[in-house]
């Protein structure tokens, strides 16, 4: 874990010295010229403390918000990937690190070409460089169709079909006020069943 950096200057003296021109401040009265300098180093050590106290203590709710993903999938990238997103509260320190250390690990693959822009590059014609055009075309489509919102990603679906089934929650709290629980068990064990299939029909994410 990486270390908070310190304010350079920072002592107890400071401290007392800020002090007293924050007494002076609340009387009416003018802090001298060193108290002032004092208590402008303190509250920039302070605000610095906080800011690296933030940084560690990131609310995942916040995370998956900032980063656009649901919290389901960053235990899955967690699980999947070694990203240090598992806890409740995020360090961003800790994924800092992660990922610095994966680009160096991973770096000699991230920037060699791939094996099929070496047969382009190659310029032979081959049964496996037209597998690879056809492969590559059918991707781009793919792309573009995302790009267009012609075509969703697992994630985009899942974040859907969550809103949607927010709206089918509070309906069936509706339901059970109104009619009683077992009215509202079978709108619930339906949503369940539902969202156990579309986990199984994304499994491949």
């Amino acid at each position: 874990m990486a270390a908070s950096p310190s304010i350079e200057g920072l002592s107890a003296h400071d401290r007392k010295l800020a002090q007293a021109a924050i007494t002076k401040e609340q009387h009416g009265h003018k802090p001298t010229r060193e108290e002032a300098r004092a208590l402008k180093r303190v509250r920039a050590a302070d605000e610095e403390n906080k800011r690296w106290h933030y940084y560690r203590t990131i609310p995942k709710k916040h995370w998956a918000t900032m980063s656009g993903r649901q919290q389901k999938v960053l235990n899955e990238q967690a699980k999947r990937y070694g990203v240090p997103l598992a806890r409740a509260t995020i360090d961003l320190t800790e994924v800092a690190t992660w990922l610095h250390d994966f680009l160096s690990t991973h770096a000699r693959r991230l920037l060699a070409p791939a094996e099929g822009d070496e047969l382009l590059a190659s310029g032979s014609d081959s049964p496996a460089l037209e597998e690879y055009r056809k492969a590559k075309a059918a991707l781009a489509n793919l792309d573009l169709a995302t790009r267009r919102r012609e075509m969703l990603s697992a994630d985009d679906v899942r974040m859907i079909c969550e809103t949607y089934g927010e709206h089918v929650k509070r309906a069936t709290r509706t339901l059970k006020r109104r009619y009683g629980a077992a009215a509202g068990e079978i709108i619930t064990d339906a949503l369940q069943a539902a969202a156990d299939d579309l986990d199984r029909s994304l499994e491949h994410d």
